[in-house]
């Protein structure tokens, strides 16, 4: 049914192509439903107007020969919406009722074959790339995974690790390798690099910094680090590459790193003297390990590092003479500059290298030649007896000595030059065989003399031998035990048989003595006045010496003589 012009009934139409040429509606009704179609001021061209739902069969779809542009109404809630049914939730919704239309799609959603797609089930969009304007959380979102990648291989050592980049160059990365269990051994963190294969945090860029502006930072081994503190690091143990601790000071003097300085007042120092060494108080470090005195924003470039303690290398010269590793080093005539001690004073630390070169040295006086020597930073006093340092040669060492007694441990033999050494308590040799006392006592094995004395009394190699002889006992080395020698008494005293038994009472001596005469005359080689050899007899006596000779044996050959009674 339609209008005047309108047509009434499509019962009858048959054929596969019916016209309607007027600009009326056009009204189908079907099983009590009415569909109308109102023709726009102009013939239909393709065009279709629906007032309420359109419906077709499953194998009949609508179809646009040209290009055509299907509008909806504006500023409506479901202005244009696809769904199972009129009562269902739409699958596919657009909305008009605000400044921008928006569309909603109420199901799982993919394009090209899953490069984007979103599964409604765990809430989970992926996409293969994608370029992004800036990104922020939620307000208040909490406790959030940035970025997950997740591992299942079994393989162990593969790289896993993505990259924050800048300009296509890696700013940050996250990095870890895979293990049998199916998990990560371990995470790093690197900072301009791709590659930062150990636990931890790794900067990659050369002339990198990190910076914490008003944090702290703390390091430990048990887990209850706490960085509380502002401006602070601490940590359990520290190291670093460098080898000396450094305090920052000022100078009014352009100094040089190995310069030795003395404090001139406040935090200013200057180049140290010989006639101020009292003042010295370090040397300017030439690559500090730790530096004390910065600024609190630690950008402070003003001063010098002087080195308090540890090793630093120092400028010195050979006033003192040869530098040998473990002398001490003092001020030499030249500010700033050192040289060896050789006096008790002030040093500031013990060598650690030697310096000897005098060859060629290019200069007047070779002494003033400025060197570098690695030292051990420590200022204080040391006992040096001068005289301690004429006596090593060129190719000796001094050894070492003990600063706080000026005792010397000598590792050298000891050359005196034609000195003496005086004052000497006594003398015990290394392995304690032999010594000398300090009241005279020798103790020996064994004694080589060409005379020997006792007293006023001595006797040469040829006196002793020809005694010997007179006395009928062997001179041979290792034959004999020599007899008590004793100034003559006017008594024939008995030569005891070596096979005999020694009497009873017999006091055993250490070492032959001899006793003097009442008025002693050293004897200045004397010829002996030969005496016939007695006859054999179970006890033999020898022969009376004369008047003037030295004394006569008193024991037996085998036994320790007993000296004769003094008279």
């Amino acid at each position: 049914m339609g209008g005047s012009s309108g047509i009434t009934s499509l019962g009858g139409l048959t054929g596969a192509t019916q016209t309607f040429s007027a600009n009326g509606p056009l009204t189908i009704s079907s099983a009590g439903t009415v569909h109308t179609f109102n023709a726009s001021s102009s013939p239909f061209f393709g065009a279709i107007f629906a007032t309420s739902t359109l419906t077709t069969s499953a194998a009949t779809p609508f179809i646009f020969l040209n290009s055509s542009t299907s509008t909806i109404p504006s500023n409506a809630i479901y202005a244009w919406s696809f769904a199972t049914s009129t009562t269902a939730q739409p699958l596919l919704t657009f909305n008009t009722n605000g400044p921008r239309a928006t569309t909603t799609i109420n199901q799982g959603f993919s394009i090209d074959s899953g490069a984007f797609e979103y599964d409604s089930t765990s809430g989970v969009t992926s996409f293969d790339a994608a370029n992004t304007g800036p990104m922020a959380f939620d307000n208040d979102a909490g406790i959030l995974t940035w970025i997950d990648m997740p591992s299942s291989t079994t393989t162990a050592g593969l790289v896993n690790s993505y990259s924050a980049m800048l300009d296509s160059t890696a700013i940050l990365t996250i990095y870890g390798t895979t293990t049998t269990a199916g998990n990560i051994l371990y995470g790093s963190v690197g900072i301009g690099t791709t590659s930062p294969n150990r636990s931890s945090l790794v900067v990659g860029w050369n002339n990198s910094r990190v910076e914490i502006s008003n944090g702290g930072l703390c390091v430990d081994n048990d887990g209850g680090c706490n960085a509380s503190t502002t401006g602070r690091i601490s940590s359990v143990t520290s190291t670093v590459g460098a080898t000396d601790i450094a305090e920052m000071y000022s100078s009014t003097q352009n100094l040089e790193a190995g310069e030795i300085v003395m404090v001139s007042g406040g935090d200013f120092v200057e180049r140290s003297t010989k006639e101020n060494v009292n003042k010295t108080i370090g040397i300017v470090s030439t690559d500090p390990g730790v530096i004390l005195g910065f600024g609190p924003d630690a950008t402070s470039t003003i001063g010098y590092p002087i080195a308090l303690a540890g090793r630093v290398p120092v400028k010195i010269n050979l006033e003192g003479g040869e530098i040998r590793k473990g002398d001490r080093i003092t001020l030499s005539s030249i500010p700033g500059i050192g040289t060896r001690a050789t006096t008790s004073g002030v040093t500031i630390g013990i060598a650690l290298e030697d310096f000897s070169n005098l060859e060629n040295c290019g200069i007047e006086n070779c002494k003033l030649k400025i060197g570098t020597v690695l030292v051990f930073v420590n200022l204080g006093w040391s006992n040096l007896d001068p005289q301690i340092f004429t006596f090593a040669s060129s190719t000796q060492s001094i050894g070492g000595i003990d600063m706080s007694s000026g005792r010397i441990k000598a590792n050298y033999v000891l050359d005196m030059d034609d000195h003496d050494i005086v004052n000497v308590r006594s003398i015990l040799s290394a392995a304690g065989t032999w010594s000398i006392d300090e009241n005279g006592k020798l103790t020996v094995d064994e004694i080589h003399a060409k005379k020997l004395c006792l007293e006023d009394i001595c006797v040469t190699k040829e006196e002793l031998k020809n005694l010997l002889d007179k006395a009928g006992l062997p001179a041979q080395a290792g034959q004999v035990t020599a007899p008590i020698l004793a100034a003559p008494t006017g008594e024939t005293p008995d030569v005891v048989n070596a096979s005999s038994t020694p009497p009873a009472e017999t006091t055993p001596a250490s070492e032959p003595t001899l006793a003097p005469e009442s008025s002693p005359t050293p004897i200045d080689e004397p010829t002996p006045t030969p005496t016939p050899e007695p006859p054999p007899a179970p006890e033999p006596t020898p022969p009376t010496l004369p008047e003037g000779e030295v004394g006569a044996p008193t024991s037996d050959v085998g036994a320790e003589p007993t000296p004769p009674p003094e008279t």
